[in-house]
């Protein structure tokens, strides 16, 4: 994909739904790894909004793992 002019959000976006798709299937083992790279993708952008986005992220996917843990598997 070119990334040339495209704006910043969408760019986050992008990256950031890479990411989270990788970890869709996610348990705990893998949380850190997933912490390593949604800061990776702040400290690339360094802005609020990848910031936001990151944390949003990390809160789901540690949702994930928290409801695959209770047994109901549920990602929703």
């Amino acid at each position: 994909m070119d990334r040339t002019n495209k704006p910043e959000q969408f760019l986050v976006l992008t990256d950031a739904w890479g990411i989270l798709r990788k970890y869709l299937n996610a348990d705990e083992d893998s949380c850190n790894q997933a912490l390593k790279d949604y800061d990776n993708l702040h400290n690339s952008f360094g802005s609020d909004f990848a910031k936001d986005i990151a944390i949003a992220c990390v809160n789901e996917i540690d949702r994930i793992v928290r409801n695959k843990e209770k047994g109901n598997g549920k990602t929703r």
